[in-house]
C-alpha cells in the first residue's frame, strides 16, 4: 500500500491506509495482500444494490450497506384485492383460513420486514393479515395470469413463504410492478440480519469473465465462480457499471498476472455484444435459469456445463435466501481453479445430479433446519397451538374442543413476568414472574412469532382478558418493551391488534360502564383514535397491567427525549470532517426514493424485466434521476386557495432540475413568478366565478342553467386559451375543473395527471365534494352522487368540447366512455389523517399530503399584531383567528356584527381577516391588495372594539402557530393549515367542497361545522373548540401527524413512479 501511494500528499496516505485496515478486518483477508483498485459499482442479485468493488492480489471483494430505515416507518401503502385461501376442510375454518373474503379490497401496507393488510386506511392497529418478509422466499407477478399482457387491466402476484402462498391483485400492471419492486427490496434485506452484503471471491477461483450489455448507459461485468472446491458448484456474479467498466477488466487480469494465471482476452466484438434479452418476470429468470450453460456460457467455452448442476447451485442459493446474513465467502482451498485443472472440472460437473426446482424450496431436505419459525403470519391461526399443527391432522377437533372447555380456566388465570429486572425491583414480592428460563425464552419467541416482531422485543408480561370491540372478543393481552398487542383465543375469530406505546396518550381504570358492579375495565387512550376497552377477570390483573403499561410509556418517552437531545448535540458538533473511511453509507429520503423508482422504471423499458434498486449515499452515491429534465405545466382555475397547492409542487420539480409553468388566471401572475416559475394565462375572472359558486351553493338545476349561459363563452375561451398555454411541454398536471387538460394531453401525447383538494374520484367513502347531503346517507349515496356529477358537469360543456376538440384539436369526438378519465392518475394533495384514502380507490389514485407553501419563514409582523397578540397572552384570554377568504356574501356588514357579537360574547381576543368586505364592488382588487400590503388596518367601515385586530392578509403558516382556535369557511388550503397547527377549528361552509370539509372536521373530532352563522351559533361554538379538552387534544395530535408528513415530496414521487403509465394510457388512444 505505501509503495503504491509514495507520490500522493500524507491526507490521501492516510486515507489509503484506513481503507486497507478497514478490507482486512471487514473481509478477514492478509494484511500483507496487495491492493489494486477500487470502482463504484452495482450487484445484480435478486435487486440490483450499489456499493463498491475492491480488488486485490487475492480476491475480487464487493461491500454495500443496506438502508437504515425508521422503526415501524411504512415503505409503501395502497388499496389491493385478493381471494378467500381454504386450506382447512374443518367447517368452522378456523385453523389456516385467511381471514380476508373472496375478492374484496384491503388496504395494504409494507413495513421494513412486514407487509400487513387491514380493512381500511384509518384502522392500522388491527391487521387481518401480516406477512413476516424474513420467512418469504420470493414475490413475482404471476406469469400467463389473465391481463397479464394488457397493462391496463389487473394483475396478479404473489408472495412465496415457507409455508404457503399468497395471492394479491393490483389494478393494473404498473400497480402490480411497484408492489413487486417494493416487496423485492424489503425481501432482500429482512433476510438479512446484518447492516451489510459482502461478497469475497478469490481470483484463484474465478472460471471466466464475460462483458455483456444489460442496458445502454452501462458496462456489465460477469464473472463465473467456483463456489465450493468440494461440490464444485458454480455460480455467476454481475457487476454493473456506469463509468471505467473496462479499468476493472483490466485490474482483473493484473490480479490473475500477479497470480501467475492466464489472462481473459476479450473477443474485439465483445464490447459492442447485444443486450442480453430477458423475459418480463423477474431477475430470478437471469440468475436462477435452469439452463446454467446458457448463462455459463462465454467467448472462451471453456467448460460446457450441463443442466444437472442446477440443483447444487440453487440448494447454495436457498441457504442465503433464508434468514443468513448476505455475506458470501467462497472457499479457495487448493487452488482448485488452475486452468490446467478446468478440463477434470468439467467433466465432475457433468456428474450426475438431481434437477431441483426453486418452487419447491419449502419442502426441501437439506433446510429442514431453516425452518424452525414456521406460521409467523398473523390470521393463520388463533392460539400458539395451532402453530405447531399439522393442517392435514385431525387432531384439530380435539383442539377446538379443548380450547372452548379451557376458556374459563384461563379467564381466572394470574398475570405472568418475564423481564427480569421488574421483578428484581419487585423483591420477594413479585409472585407472577416466570421462574424457568427456558419458559420464559419459548414465550418469547411465541410472543415475537405470533405478531411478527423483531427479535429483540421483549415480552413483559401477559393477561387473559376481554376485548370490547362491537362485541365482547376473550382473548390474551402481550405487553412488550414497545408495543401492547392482543390476541383473541375464541375459535372462529382472529383479531389481532397491535398497538405502539408511541401513539398511546395515557391509560387509566374504569369499573362497571359496561356490565355493571364488579367489572374490572382497563381504557387506552389513543392519539388521534377511539379509545380501546378491555375486561379483566380481576381488578388485581387490570392493576397490574396499567402499571406495568405506564412504566413502559413512561420509559419510551424518556428514552425518546434522551436520544432526541443527544442527536441534537451531535448534530450540533459535526462540523468536523470525518477522516475515517467509510465502505459505504445508506439513504432514507423520499426524494432520492422517487428517483430511484424513476431510475427502475427505465431499467424496465430498455431491458424487459423488473429488477428493483437498493442505493446508498453519499461517498459512492450515483446520482439517479429522469434520463432528462423535463418541463412540467401545471394548469388550474379558481381562487388563491386553488393556485396555491400549484406553487408548492412547482417548486419542488424546480428543486429537481425540471422547468415548471403553471398556466392561471391572470390575477395571479405576480405570485406565480415571485415563485420562480413560468407563468401562461388562461381565461376566467375569480371574483366572477367565487361570486357564482356562493351563490348557488353546490349543484343544482339552477346551478346548471345560471352557469350555462353565464360561462358559455367564457367556456370557449378557457378552453382556447388552456391550449395556448400547453405548447412545449412534456407533462400535464391539472386541476380537473379545468376541463382542458385531459384533450390536450391527448392532441400532444403527453403523459397526463390530475391533482385536486376535494373528492372527484367514485368511491362510496365520500360523497362528490359539490353534492354533499345534509346527513350522511351510505355508500350508495356516496358513489351515485359522483356518477351524476360526471353525467351532469359533462353534459353541461360536452358540446363545446367536442367542437373544440375537432376543430382546434383535430381529434375525434368523444364522450366519457372513451375519456377514461378515472383511469388517470389523480393526486389528491390533502394529508391522509383528514382524508384516509378509501379502499376503493385504484391504485393510481393517492393521497398524498398537503402541498404547503411554507410562506410564513421570512414573514415579519407588524409592531401593533405582536403587541395584541402578547396582551392577549398576558390578560390569558384565547386567540382566535377569524376569516373567510375570498368568499362573497351578500351583506358583509351583517356578517362583520355577528362575528363582533361573538367574540364579545365568548370572551376571547379575535384576530380578523375581513377578506369578505366589499367584494361584489368594482373596488374588490384594491381592497384586497390593500390587505395583503397590510395596508388596510384601521380602515374599516364600523369601529371594532380593542377585543378584535384587523390583520389584513397574514400568512397561515406564521399567524396559525399564534393563536388558539380558527374560524374560516372550510377551504382546502385553510382547512390544512390550521389543522397542520394543532387547531381546534370552526367552519362555516358557504359553497363547494367547503361543506365537505366541514364535516371532515367534525368526523375526524377537531371542531365543529356550522350550517347557520350568527352571533348566537358562532358565540357557541368558539366557546366549544376554545374550551373542550377532547377537541384541543384531538387537534393537537392530529396537527403532530400532518407536520411529519411531506406532501410535496411524496407528489413528486408517485409522478415519477406513474408516470409510464399515464405515458401509455395517452398512447392508447
Amino acid at each position: 500500500i505505501k509503495e503504491g501511494f509514495q507520490n500522493v500528499n500524507e491526507k490521501k496516505l492516510s486515507k489509503a491506509l484506513s481503507l486497507s485496515s478497514k478490507l482486512a478486518s471487514t473481509f478477514n483477508i492478509d494484511p500483507d495482500d496487495e491492493f489494486l483498485d477500487d470502482f463504484s459499482c452495482w450487484l445484480l442479485r435478486d435487486v440490483l444494490l450499489q456499493g463498491h468493488l475492491y480488488i486485490t492480489k487475492s480476491f475480487i471483494l464487493f461491500f454495500a450497506y443496506l438502508p437504515k430505515l425508521t422503526k415501524d416507518s411504512t415503505i409503501f401503502d395502497g388499496n389491493l384485492s385478493t381471494k378467500r385461501n381454504y386450506n382447512s376442510k374443518l367447517k368452522l375454518k378456523l385453523i389456516s383460513q385467511n381471514p380476508i373474503s373472496s375478492n374484496n379490497r384491503y388496504w395494504c401496507v409494507l413495513k421494513n420486514s412486514t407487509f400487513s393488510t387491514f380493512n381500511n386506511s384509518s384502522d392500522l392497529y388491527f391487521p387481518l393479515l401480516t406477512i413476516d418478509l424474513r420467512y418469504a422466499i420470493r414475490v413475482e407477478i404471476i406469469p400467463n395470469a389473465p391481463n397479464i399482457e394488457d397493462d391496463q387491466k389487473p394483475c396478479w402476484f404473489r408472495i412465496f413463504t415457507e409455508t404457503k402462498t399468497y395471492k394479491f391483485k393490483a389494478d393494473n400492471l404498473y400497480s402490480a410492478r411497484q408492489w413487486v419492486a417494493a416487496l423485492k427490496k424489503q425481501i432482500f434485506t429482512a433476510r438479512n440480519k446484518g447492516d451489510i452484503v459482502t461478497v469475497k471471491l478469490p481470483i484463484s477461483n474465478l472460471i471466466d469473465l464475460e462483458e455483456t450489455s444489460i442496458f445502454e448507459d452501462s458496462e456489465t461485468i460477469r464473472l463465473k465462480v467456483l463456489e465450493n472446491s468440494k461440490t464444485f458448484a458454480v455460480d455467476d456474479y454481475f457487476f454493473m457499471f456506469f463509468h471505467n467498466g473496462h479499468n476493472v477488466i483490466n485490474c482483473i487480469n493484473q490480479a490473475l498476472s500477479l497470480n501467475n494465471l492466464p489472462n481473459f482476452e476479450l473477443s474485439s466484438g465483445s464490447t459492442e455484444s447485444s443486450p442480453v434479452i430477458l423475459s418480463n418476470s423477474t431477475i430470478d429468470d437471469l440468475i436462477r435459469s435452469k439452463n446454467l450453460s446458457s448463462i455459463l456460457s462465454s467467448s472462451r467455452q471453456i467448460i460446457p456445463v450441463e443442466e444437472k448442476i442446477q440443483s447444487l447451485v440453487s440448494i447454495n442459493r436457498r441457504q442465503r435466501a433464508l434468514g443468513f446474513n448476505i455475506s458470501i465467502d467462497i472457499d479457495s482451498d487448493n487452488d482448485i481453479c488452475n486452468r490446467d485443472n478446468r478440463n477434470e472440472i468439467s467433466e465432475i460437473l457433468n456428474s450426475g445430479y438431481e434437477d431441483s426446482d426453486v418452487n419447491e424450496v419449502e419442502s426441501s431436505n437439506e433446510n429442514d433446519d431453516l425452518l424452525t419459525h414456521k406460521n409467523r403470519f398473523l390470521g393463520n391461526t388463533g392460539t400458539k397451538a395451532l402453530q405447531i399443527i399439522n393442517p392435514k391432522n385431525l387432531v384439530k377437533n380435539m383442539f377446538v374442543l379443548n380450547t372452548l372447555s379451557n376458556v374459563s380456566g384461563m379467564w381466572t388465570a394470574e398475570p405472568s413476568h418475564y423481564e427480569e429486572k421488574n421483578s428484581l425491583e419487585r423483591g420477594l414480592e413479585d409472585e407472577y414472574f416466570v421462574a424457568s428460563e427456558i419458559e420464559r425464552k419459548n414465550s418469547i419467541r411465541r410472543f415475537q412469532s405470533h405478531f411478527s416482531l423483531p427479535e429483540g422485543e421483549k415480552l413483559i408480561s401477559t393477561y387473559y382478558a376481554h376485548f370490547q370491540r362491537n362485541i365482547p372478543l376473550y382473548g390474551k393481552i402481550y405487553l412488550g418493551s414497545n408495543e401492547i398487542c392482543f390476541r383473541s383465543l375464541i375459535p372462529g375469530t382472529n383479531t389481532k391488534m397491535i398497538l405502539p406505546f408511541n401513539d398511546i396518550e395515557t391509560c387509566y381504570k374504569e369499573k362497571g360502564f359496561r356490565f355493571g358492579i364488579g367489572y374490572s375495565g382497563l381504557v387506552i387512550v389513543i392519539h388521534a383514535h377511539e379509545e380501546l376497552f378491555f375486561e379483566f377477570s380481576s381488578s388485581e390483573s387490570r392493576d397490574d397491567c396499567e402499571t406495568l403499561l405506564l412504566k413502559q410509556i413512561d420509559l419510551l418517552k424518556n428514552y425518546n427525549y434522551r436520544f432526541n437531545n443527544y442527536s441534537f448535540i451531535i448534530n450540533n458538533n459535526s462540523g468536523k470532517e470525518e477522516e475515517d473511511i467509510k465502505l459505504a453509507e445508506s439513504v432514507n429520503n423520499q426524494a432520492e426514493a422517487a428517483r430511484i423508482k424513476c431510475f427502475e422504471n427505465k431499467l424496465n423499458e430498455e431491458t424487459g424485466f423488473d429488477l428493483p434498486i437498493i442505493i446508498e449515499d453519499k461517498k459512492f452515491k450515483e446520482k439517479l434521476k429522469p434520463n432528462k429534465n423535463m418541463h412540467f405545466t401545471l394548469l388550474t382555475i379558481g381562487s388563491r386557495g386553488d393556485v396555491q397547492p400549484y406553487l408548492a409542487l412547482g417548486r419542488g420539480l424546480l428543486k429537481e432540475g425540471h422547468k415548471v409553468r403553471i398556466a392561471t388566471h391572470k390575477e395571479f401572475e405576480k405570485v406565480v413568478l415571485s415563485n420562480g416559475i413560468e407563468f401562461r394565462e388562461v381565461s376566467g375572472d375569480p371574483t366572477k366565478l367565487m361570486s357564482f359558486m356562493g351563490d348557488h351553493g353546490g349543484i343544482s338545476v339552477s346551478f346548471i342553467k345560471d352557469g350555462k349561459a353565464l360561462f358559455s363563452n367564457w367556456i370557449n375561451e378557457l378552453l382556447e386559451s388552456s391550449w395556448e398555454a400547453c405548447q412545449g411541454t412534456d407533462v400535464l398536471i391539472e386541476s380537473p375543473s379545468a376541463m382542458a387538460g385531459i384533450h390536450i394531453a391527448e392532441a400532444l401525447c403527453i403523459p397526463y395527471f390530475r391533482a385536486f383538494t376535494m373528492p372527484w374520484t367514485r368511491t362510496r367513502a365520500y360523497p362528490h365534494a359539490f353534492i354533499v347531503p345534509e346527513q350522511k346517507m351510505g355508500g350508495s349515496y356516496n358513489y351515485l352522487t359522483h356518477i351524476i356529477f360526471e353525467t351532469v358537469f359533462w353534459k353541461g360543456i360536452s358540446g363545446q368540447v367536442n367542437r373544440w376538440r375537432k376543430e382546434r384539436l383535430g381529434l375525434e369526438r368523444t364522450n366519457l366512455e372513451l375519456m377514461q378519465q378515472n383511469k388517470v392518475p389523480f393526486l389528491y394533495n390533502i394529508s391522509p389523517t383528514v382524508f384516509p384514502s378509501p379502499v376503493d380507490f385504484s391504485d393510481w389514485v393517492k393521497v398524498t399530503g398537503y402541498w404547503f407553501l411554507n410562506e410564513g419563514t421570512d414573514y415579519i409582523p407588524t409592531e401593533k399584531l405582536k403587541k395584541f397578540i402578547n396582551k392577549a397572552r398576558r390578560d390569558k384570554k384565547k386567540l382566535v383567528y377569524i376569516g373567510f377568504g375570498s368568499i362573497v356574501v351578500n351583506d358583509p356588514r351583517e356578517l362583520t356584527r355577528a362575528i363582533v357579537e361573538a367574540v364579545v360574547d365568548s370572551d376571547v381576543r379575535c384576530i380578523l381577516n375581513k377578506g369578505w368586505s366589499g367584494r361584489n364592488s368594482g373596488t374588490a382588487g384594491d381592497e384586497r391588495k390593500e390587505e395583503e400590503d397590510g395596508e388596510g388596518e384601521g380602515e374599516e367601515e364600523e369601529a371594532l372594539p380593542a377585543c378584535i385586530y384587523s390583520s389584513g392578509s397574514v400568512p397561515h403558516d406564521w399567524l396559525f402557530f399564534q393563536v388558539d382556535a380558527a374560524v374560516h369557511h372550510g377551504g382546502s388550503g385553510t382547512t390544512g393549515a390550521s389543522l397542520r397547527a394543532g387547531l381546534p377549528t370552526v367552519v362555516k361552509p358557504f359553497f363547494g367542497d367547503q361543506f365537505f370539509y366541514g364535516n371532515r372536521v367534525e368526523d375526524i373530532g377537531v371542531g365543529v361545522s356550522l350550517k347557520k352563522l350568527n352571533s348566537r351559533t358562532l358565540g357557541r361554538a368558539i366557546r366549544e373548540v376554545t374550551t373542550s379538552k377532547r377537541i384541543i387534544e384531538k387537534a393537537r395530535a392530529i396537527g403532530e401527524k400532518i407536520r411529519k408528513e411531506n406532501g410535496v415530496e411524496t407528489a413528486i414521487g408517485i409522478i415519477y413512479g406513474e408516470l409510464d403509465y399515464a405515458r401509455n394510457l395517452i398512447l392508447a388512444k
